[in-house]
């Protein structure tokens, strides 16, 4: 439901695209066909350490006219250790999904997104003959406001910003949080 009122709003806020530049085939009659592309989809692939995805994440984002943009990524983490009759281990996959918009013209804009990151977790405890195991999941809300750098001769993709994380299971809590991301553009 936020993804969904996020979008609409970007959408809404969205500057009015460019005037088209249609490419015109004279027909015999002398009338003129227009090719009816749709316009450019860019693509950007990135690694983002902390941020949305908690630790870090790979993803993967479509920006659309306007610097409207939706955005995908994963993580995964996992760890054990032992020492003499005890042992422990625990796993943390998420995946981080936001829509968003970036004001500014050229290289330098202010980004703005939000949406949700879907958390799962596994963790096991064991002492002696005792065992305590626990897993789970749960959407966190984020959001990511900040700095993106792209510059126009190069396909290169620098982000930076604030990433809070906000929970509603048991109480609201929120994680106060940010990122970096490096990665490229097509």
């Amino acid at each position: 439901m936020i993804l969904k009122a996020v979008t609409l709003l970007a959408l809404q806020l969205a500057p009015p695209s460019p005037p088209r530049h249609d490419v015109g085939v004279t027909t015999q009659k002398g009338e003129v066909a227009r090719d009816s592309t749709p316009p450019r989809v860019r693509h950007s692939a990135f690694l983002e350490l902390l941020g949305n995805g908690v630790l870090y994440s790979l993803n993967y984002e479509a920006r659309f006219r306007g610097d409207v943009s939706l955005r995908a990524g994963g993580s995964y983490l996992g760890a054990g250790a032992a020492s003499g009759l005890s042992r422990g281990r625990f796993s943390l996959a998420t995946v981080p999904l936001l829509a968003g918009i970036a004001f500014g013209r050229g290289e330098h804009k202010l980004e703005i997104a939000a949406g949700a990151t879907l958390v799962w977790y596994t963790g096991e405890v064991r002492v002696f003959v005792a065992k305590v195991a626990e897993s789970g999941f749960f959407p966190a809300a984020t959001a990511f406001v900040g700095y993106r750098f792209v510059p126009e001769k190069t396909s290169v993709l620098v982000r930076v910003g604030v990433t809070p994380l906000a929970t509603f299971t048991d109480s609201v809590r929120v994680l106060p949080w940010g990122g970096m991301a490096v990665g490229g553009t097509m």
